[in-house]
């Protein structure tokens, strides 16, 4: 089974918790050791819990 998150609702929590801020959440960039060892790329876990993004390079920006 399954479990669908709404990801909107945990948003507007995180807007409701700003009262009247801003905030911004940047992804990890991706991480190369020895210059040729490429690792398993890992979310930040802020932004993967209010997005559910896993591609790097991503960014969320709320303003309330």
């Amino acid at each position: 089974m399954k479990i669908k998150i709404d990801y909107g609702q945990r948003i507007q929590k995180a807007l409701e918790l700003l009262n009247g801020g801003a905030m911004l959440v940047m992804s990890q960039p991706t991480a190369v050791r020895n210059s040729d060892v490429h690792h398993n790329y890992r979310q930040e876990s802020f932004l993967h819990y209010l997005t559910g993004l896993e591609e790097a390079s991503a960014a969320l920006f709320l303003n309330s």
